[in-house]
């Protein structure tokens, strides 16, 4: 926590009833499970618990205070601590990490996108760390990038930071408004749209709605970061006409940066020149992939906007290595290359994957499972995964689970559908007959990564674990 915050003022700003007297905090938590000694309690009710039966158990842990819905009053008799009686513990929490958004003095970054919010964070993080230092820049952990996940990620930047980068992710129109109106960040980009999640917005032109959602809580002096080259942007410079932007293509030699060339070395990696201000750098990336150029080329323009010199941008892309379960290269027990993409899957990264398994010489083989909220088109959607594949030169198909069949059938020769994982890996052991490139993708639902630790370990028993 940035700084100690009172309850009473929380309550007098944000509305609420006070009960037991007020008290100072400097750490928030949700889970009943952790240490609660000296931090507030903000008790939420999930799909599947309600953590207002767990009160007695964090104040005997030592909870300073709680924060509860006002329908569980009953559950708070003779209660020996401050409690903050909400409608909605959910917002409280977001009013929590607005008011210390508001003590903070640093910059702040915000991402977003259908695809690469997380590696284009990770760049951005690594250019900030090369210009002022690792200790002065804070990055969203993990996948904390949602209504729950954004308001931690404020609470837990230290107030020696000068940066931080704040992803945002949604899966409905409003979300972002949401979190971005909590974060008023003073950059924000969206780094492309494309079909995922699709059956939260209803269609790719709402997930553009809801991603430029990003763009309305931009601080007074701000800048809205604009991807020329995607399919929305005159929609977004529409948006932002009455502020400060910050475009960039490889298309368009017109945009703020633009990436005038790139290719691809030996070990599939690529390497681009950057253009800015009759200025030119150019940069080798670590990290696999030609979607990289522009995930690179997006982290740059924040930078950039923020003042960030060019040789500190080259620096941190240039020792960027990527995001775990993210196009990672290792190999298999039989010394195959393999690809580990399990984070998680949309139509756009699973052909952004196709062609960064297509660029390799060996027996090609894609392993993948279904992907997830894609509603009516689902079907469609896998079906042309198949076409894709086969089209890109893919020697060798394997699915697992219902709707990725229908990339197998799709595929046609070499496709193999099947229906459980000890199948799966049946099936493709069985044609790891000569050296091969294996790529393993799905949505997390799937959880492919069981693919990845059998490959690595000589088809281990225990293959919940990604080693």
């Amino acid at each position: 926590m940035i700084k100690p915050l009172s309850l009473a003022k929380l309550c007098e700003r944000f509305g609420g009833e006070l009960l037991n007297g007020d008290c100072t905090f400097e750490e928030v938590i949700t889970d009943s499970r952790k240490s609660s000694q000296g931090a507030l309690f903000i008790a939420i009710k999930g799909e599947h618990f309600d953590a207002h039966d767990f009160l007695d158990q964090v104040i005997e842990q030592g909870a300073s205070a709680l924060v509860i819905d006002r329908k569980s009053r009953e559950k708070i008799t003779n209660c020996p601590v401050p409690v903050w009686l909400v409608e909605d513990t959910v917002l409280a929490l977001g009013h929590i990490a607005k008011a210390q958004r508001d003590n903070y003095r640093g910059v702040i970054f915000a991402i977003t996108g259908s695809n690469g919010k997380t590696s284009v964070k990770g760049m951005l993080k690594d250019i900030l760390c090369a210009a002022v230092g690792d200790s002065k820049v804070f990055a969203t952990q993990g996948n904390f990038n949602n209504h729950l996940g954004v308001p931690f990620s404020l609470l837990a930047i230290d107030s020696q930071c000068e940066y931080a980068v704040i992803e945002m992710g949604a899966s409905a129109i409003g979300e972002i408004d949401y979190v971005s109106e909590i974060a008023q960040p003073h950059y924000s980009l969206i780094n492309n749209v494309s079909p995922a999640h699709v059956e939260g917005f209803g269609s790719v032109d709402n997930i553009s709605i809801a991603k430029s959602e990003i763009y309305d809580h931009l601080h007074i002096d701000g800048c809205a970061v604009i991807n020329a080259d995607d399919h929305y942007a005159p929609q977004w410079f529409a948006k932002n006409k009455q502020r400060n932007t910050m475009s960039f293509s490889s298309r368009d030699s017109k945009a703020d940066i633009f990436i005038s060339s790139s290719s691809m070395n030996a070990q599939h990696c690529y390497c681009l020149t950057l253009n800015f201000k009759n200025q030119q750098i150019t940069i080798q990336l670590g990290v696999l992939g030609e979607h990289a150029v522009m995930n690179a080329a997006a982290a740059a323009s924040l930078a950039l906007a923020a003042g960030i010199k060019l040789d500190a941008i080259k620096a941190g892309l240039e020792c960027f290595n990527g995001v775990a379960g993210r196009l990672q290269v290792s190999k298999d027990a039989q010394a195959n290359t393999l690809i580990n993409d399990t984070y998680n899957a949309s139509p756009n990264s699973m052909r952004v994957a196709i062609d960064t398994l297509a660029a390799y010489r060996d027996q090609k083989i894609l392993i993948i499972g279904d992907m997830g909220e894609l509603g009516e088109s689902a079907q469609a959607e896998h079906e042309t995964v198949g076409r894709y594949a086969k089209e890109k030169g893919i020697d060798l198909l394997f699915t697992l689970g219902p709707l990725s069949q229908h990339a197998a059938i799709c595929f046609g020769e070499g496709g193999f559908a099947t229906e459980t994982f000890d199948e799966l890996m049946q099936a493709v052991t069985s044609h790891l007959t000569k050296p091969s490139c294996i790529l393993v993708k799905g949505s997390r639902s799937a959880k492919m990564e069981r693919a990845v630790h059998y490959l690595k370990h000589s088809g281990e028993a225990d293959a919940s674990l990604v080693s």
